[in-house]
């Protein structure tokens, strides 16, 4: 059996390591420093076909803009993300027509809202 010093990590210590919250990570070197956060078979990943399956109800032309929206709805905290997703979800429910790219801003404002309560 190991056995370590109070003061010193013991083997493996670092593998759930993560910096906090208010060091900012402006340069993106946290993943750097601290190595890529562990998967689970889980999060492999979106399933094939998404992309087109996501272009079939956006308007088209605005694919390059929606997914700039999109993606900025996955910064969002998980309250907002999932308020996005259920106006998106709700709206695609609601009308066979295109999403537009002004729909989508629109729900990412007040999914930003959710998140901030």
């Amino acid at each position: 059996m190991l056995v370590h010093e109070a003061l010193q990590p013991a083997l493996r210590d670092h593998l759930g390591a993560r910096l906090p919250h208010h060091v900012p990570d402006h340069d993106r070197l946290h993943v750097a420093i601290l190595g890529p956060a562990p998967t689970l078979p889980s999060m492999s990943g979106l399933p094939a076909g998404f992309a087109d399956t996501l272009a079939q109800v956006l308007e088209p032309g605005h694919h390059e803009a929606a997914a700039g929206v999109i993606e900025a709805a996955t910064r969002l905290d998980d309250a907002g993300l999932r308020r996005f997703l259920e106006l998106f979800a709700a709206r695609i429910r609601a009308s066979a027509a295109p999403v537009t790219y002004e729909e989508l801003h629109g729900f990412l404002r007040a999914a930003g809202r959710a998140g901030a309560r």
